[in-house]
């Protein structure tokens, strides 16, 4: 009975999805989308919003964690992809913008994970 409890509380929770790493993945998605098409001005709209968002969610878990380059990496790039005030740029500048913001997030993704997996040290710095 304990056995049948303990694998239905775990049912609906997948402990490798955090809201960091699907904002992330949703990101990379829709600027590797953004990269291959045209789209309506509306999806343009939603990945600013989106990548925005994002990158400001990353860059204050990279501040919690005193990871200084994450914290100005995103943060640039959330004001790139501002959506209140937007930079205007044309698609054949945004394009490689957009690839490399997907590359960005997809190496934040892996650091994390790597951080989080690395032993601790005694010395304490992280």
């Amino acid at each position: 009975m304990v056995a049948v409890q303990k694998v239905q509380g775990q049912a609906g929770r997948l402990p490798w999805l955090t809201v960091s790493r699907a904002l992330a993945s949703a990101s990379i998605i829709f600027l590797l989308l953004a990269v291959i098409g045209q789209w309506p001005y509306g999806f343009y709209t939603l990945l600013r919003f989106l990548v925005c968002g994002s990158a400001a969610y990353r860059a204050l878990e990279a501040h919690k964690r005193q990871m200084t380059a994450w914290v100005w990496l995103m943060g640039i790039t959330a004001v790139l992809f501002n959506p209140i005030i937007p930079i205007y740029l044309t698609r054949s500048i945004w394009r490689p913008i957009d690839f490399l913001a997907a590359v960005l997030f997809g190496v934040s993704v892996i650091v994390a994970v790597k951080e989080k997996s690395a032993p601790v040290s005694k010395g304490g710095s992280m």
